[in-house]
């Protein structure tokens, strides 16, 4: 499941989960369930859950992030991924 997110997703998706105070649980679903770009179809297949339940799940996590669709949780992790970019980049240009 989460295998496919690379690093500084994973770690973006775990900042942003935890400056929305989700819980530890709530925060693991986020990899599989709010991120990837699956069909709600593939994730319950894969959860081996109803689609109801799969789409009641994702609605709960865009609510908590404070997103009201993937898209948007997509791009607050996109951009706190491009801001530690910039950073690494400041600090080794720095230290050059």
């Amino acid at each position: 499941m989460a295998k496919t997110i690379f690093r500084p997703w994973k770690d973006a998706c775990a900042k942003l989960a935890q400056d929305a105070g989700m819980t530890t649980r709530e925060n693991r679903g986020i990899h599989p369930v709010g991120i990837e770009a699956k069909t709600n179809q593939q994730i319950a297949d894969m959860l081996v859950i109803s689609l109801i339940r799969c789409v009641l799940i994702r609605e709960a996590f865009y609510t908590i992030a404070g997103r009201p669709f993937r898209n948007g949780l997509v791009h607050a992790v996109e951009a706190i991924v491009a801001e530690k970019r910039r950073t690494n980049r400041q600090n080794s240009n720095a230290s050059a």
